[in-house]
This record gives structure tokens, sequence and C-alpha cells, in this order.
């Protein structure tokens, strides 16, 4: 599943609207946030990066005591943390959350986020989240550009990212492999799957209507108003597979 960021992964979508599991979660997400990409030769924008995401459900109380513990097993001192209020919200999912951005040496290393909607429908079981971005992460412990960051022994994040990145944003930037005929053709799709009952299927569509979205916007391809018609459509489907899914517990 291709993400723009951790928060739209389906495991963070369908618990934060579970009303009785109340387990915790975390995973690694390869994320593609198609603006950033700049041809592979930034360091803090990259079009394709790393998030490792902890999804609390259970005893979030504890949950900043977990946070800081997190950083000093890493080598952070949580005293050298700042944290600038930055509630999130996503539109095209109807989602929204209080919570801090995290930042190191003048760089956002993570997002705490304690989400109360998706898809418009109030959670009944709050979930917090930490989103750490990876990448910067460790550029920050190494005290150099990512792109010089080993990767694993003699070889460098860049011998491994960098190709990729150069070629992805060339593909999203230059080449037109989406327009908004694929963006109704899914559309669609998605609609007959939510009829079906099948929310984990018409999620995963969903999550391809957006990215399509993200290419169209991303290669300027929409304007302002196309933008709030196409935003308001992902977030009738979001809505949708969200009732669903709840009705089904």
């Amino acid at each position: 599943t291709i993400v723009g960021a951790a928060t739209f992964h389906p495991i963070c979508f369908f618990e934060s609207l579970h009303t009785k599991n109340m387990n915790n979660y975390m995973y690694t997400s390869i994320n593609r946030r198609l603006a950033d990409g700049r041809y592979g030769k930034s360091n803090n924008r990259l079009l394709c990066h790393h998030q490792f995401q902890v999804l609390l459900k259970n005893n979030i109380q504890d949950g900043l005591d977990l946070y800081n513990q997190s950083l000093q097993y890493i080598g952070i001192n949580s005293g050298d943390i700042k944290f600038i209020d930055n509630n999130w919200k996503s539109l095209s999912i109807g989602a929204i959350g209080f919570g801090w951005e995290a930042w190191y040496n003048l760089t956002e290393i993570t997002q705490i986020t304690y989400f109360q909607k998706f898809a418009d429908i109030e959670v009944t079981n709050v979930s917090m989240e930490f989103a750490y971005g990876i990448e910067r992460l460790v550029s920050m412990i190494n005290g150099k550009p990512i792109n010089e960051c080993l990767w694993d022994k003699d070889i460098l994040y860049s011998d491994i990212c960098y190709i990729r990145e150069n070629e992805l944003t060339s593909l999203y930037l230059k080449y037109k492999i989406r327009n908004t005929e694929n963006f109704d053709k899914l559309y669609q799709l998605c609609e007959e799957l939510i009829k079906d009952k099948l929310y984990y299927s018409a999620y995963e569509i969903l999550l391809d209507i957006i990215y399509t979205f993200n290419i169209l916007d991303a290669s300027h391809e929409i304007g302002e108003l196309e933008y709030k018609e196409f935003t308001d459509r992902t977030r009738i489907l979001s809505n949708k597979i969200g009732n669903l899914f709840i009705n089904s517990l």
C-alpha cells in the first residue's frame, strides 16, 4: 500500500476506529510525499521516506514516558527536545487530532498525536500515535546528511536510495501517469466494494484514489476548486468505509 504518511496506514485507520480492541501496534511504513521530491539532492526533503509508527490504545497515560524512554534508548536526551503545538488533520480521510511536533537540533523528528476523529467519526477509544521520521533521526544521531550515513556496513544511504529518489521525482513530476479518468474509475470501484461490505478492500482502493490525487496535485494538474471537490469525495468514501467497519464489529 502506497501512503503519504504512516497515519494513512490501514492499521492506523481501522484500529483507531475500533470500539473494542485495545491492543498496541508498531510498524515501519514506507511513505511517498510527492511534493517533497528533489531528485535525491535534498537531505531534509525526500519523496520516498520511512516512518516508524507506534499506535497506543492501551495505557496511553504512560505514552509520553514511553516516548522519552525511546529517545534515550537511541541516544537522544529528551531534555533537548522542543515540543511545538501542532494539531494534525487530514481532510481526505476526515481525520483530526491534537498533538505536537518534536524538534531536535532545529529539525522535526517526531509527530505526537491523540486521534479524535477518523472518517469524520468520533473515536470512542482515543489512540495515541508517535510517528518517528527515520531518515531525520539517523541524520541527527550521526551528525551528517542522510545521504552520507551508512545503510549497512560499507553501504551508504545514497547507494541504496539516490537512484530511486531521482527517478521517482521524474516519474511523478514529469510524466503524466495519472489523470482524472483514473480517479473516477477508482472511485466507482471503491463504491462497489463498499456496497459489497468489503471495507478493507475499499480502503485499499481509497488509498489508491488519494495517491492518484496526490500525483495530480504535485504535478499541478488540478486547481483550487478541483482540490476541494476531490477532497470532499474522498472524505465521503472514508466515512462510508469507517461506518461499515464499525457496524461489522
